[in-house]
């Protein structure tokens, strides 16, 4: 089985093809689209990169007014009592402060508080 055009359907085929190079211009895309096109993508592209960006946020002693060199007393009157106080082996004393409110536990929403000599040398708040 070879294929066997006739002369009609190969003529057909050749008006056919004929057809779609002149109307070329309509199927292909312009210098104006494919910038657009371009454009666009990259603004999307960058959408999203931006989207990832990191926001730091102001410091954890900032927010709560705790400050560096603080006694174990000025943090009380801002924070009331503990929830855990440990020590450690260098000797500086950490105060956990976890909110009331979680339902699972985790460290989320903590506030680390560690004390050297009765004053405050760190703060930090767990995301």
């Amino acid at each position: 089985m070879g294929l066997n055009f006739s002369g009609t359907t190969l003529f057909r085929k050749m008006n056919n093809f004929n057809e779609l190079r002149k109307n070329e211009s309509i199927l292909s895309t312009t210098f104006q689209q494919k910038m657009l096109k371009i454009l666009f993508s990259t603004f999307l592209i960058l959408f999203f990169l931006a989207s990832c960006a990191y926001y730091p946020q102001k410091k954890v002693d900032d927010q709560i007014g705790l400050k560096i060199g603080m006694t174990e007393e000025e943090v009380k009157r801002i924070l009331g009592e503990p929830t855990t106080i440990s020590k450690t082996q260098e000797g500086t004393i950490i105060w956990s402060y976890k909110p009331s409110w979680k339902l699972i536990p985790d460290n989320r929403g903590t506030t680390i508080i560690e004390f050297r000599e009765n004053r405050v040398i760190k703060v930090i708040k767990v995301r």
